[in-house]
Parts: C-alpha cells; sequence; structure tokens
C-alpha cells in the first residue's frame, strides 16, 4: 500500500516541511528518481543510444585500430590492432618518457656520487689535519709548552 500525497502549492509545501533539511533532501530525490523512472530510462534504452554508441565503436575501431587476416584457407583468422601511425606514435612517447625517466635516474646518481665525493674530500682534510695534529712531535712539543706554562705559572715567573 502507497500513500500518494499532492501539494499544490509552495506554501504549502514550505508548512509541511517546516525547515526540516533532511526531510527536504528526501523529498528532492524522490522527485529526481521518479523523473529518471518516467523520461530517462526511456531514453537510455531508446533506439538512439544504441544507434550512438555503435557509431562511437565505430568510429574508435576505424580511427585508431586496422583488421590483419593471418593464414589462408581454412585456418585463416582476424587480428585486430593498433594502426601503425598511432603504434608509432605511442612508442615514440613511451620511449621519450623512459629517456626522460633514465636521464633523471642518471643526473641523480651523478649528483649521488660528487656528493659522496665532496664528503670523502673533506673528510680526507679532516684526518689529514688531525693525523698532523696529532703526531708524536706535535703532541710533545704542546704538552712541553703546556707544562712549561703551568711551571711558570706556579713559580709565578
Amino acid at each position: 500500500m502507497s500513500v500518494k500525497l499532492q501539494i499544490n502549492s509552495l506554501q504549502a509545501l514550505e508548512r509541511l516541511i517546516g525547515g526540516d533539511s533532511e526531510l527536504e533532501f528526501e523529498i528532492r530525490q524522490s522527485v529526481v528518481e521518479n523523473f529518471a523512472k518516467k523520461h530517462l530510462t526511456t531514453i537510455a534504452n531508446s533506439e538512439l543510444i544504441r544507434t550512438a554508441d555503435a557509431a562511437v565503436k565505430n568510429h574508435i575501431r576505424s580511427t585508431f585500430f586496422d583488421t590483419v587476416k593471418s593464414g589462408n584457407g581454412w585456418g585463416s583468422s582476424e587480428q585486430i590492432v593498433f594502426k601503425k601511425e598511432y603504434l608509432d606514435k605511442l612508442k615514440d612517447s613511451l620511449t621519450y618518457q623512459a629517456k626522460q625517466t633514465l636521464t633523471k635516474v642518471v643526473d641523480d646518481a651523478i649528483e649521488e656520487y660528487k656528493t659522496k665525493e665532496k664528503i670523502d674530500a673533506a673528510l680526507d682534510t679532516a684526518t689529514n689535519y688531525i693525523v698532523n695534529t696529532l703526531t708524536e712531535s706535535n703532541l710533545t712539543a704542546r704538552l712541553n709548552r703546556m707544562v712549561d706554562a703551568k711551571l711558570k705559572e706556579r713559580l709565578g715567573l
């Protein structure tokens, strides 16, 4: 059993809804669904849609694809393949993208290598400085200076 409510004025509808936005949304949704059932379903199932669908498919097939027959006699078959011009464009595009990606990878590797070389050079410089600073003769000289300074300080000289 279904109830059919008919409201013939906007004021009556507004009084019925009473500012309830959820109810308003449900009413709008119901109106759209009923409109779609009555009008759009028949359009979607119409011959016009089927004709347009077939025309689009045929256009795509004739523009981008070729039918190639292989074999002869009883064992022949047809195969649908991309047209050479579009396949060449696709290959060119993929080749270009692959080259761009490979170039970036190589550039990144070179930059990483250069950075590593700079770090290695800085470490070598620091190591050489430390080794040269901490040689036995340098350490002995520094210790002697420090001991002399302390002795002079204690002796009051």
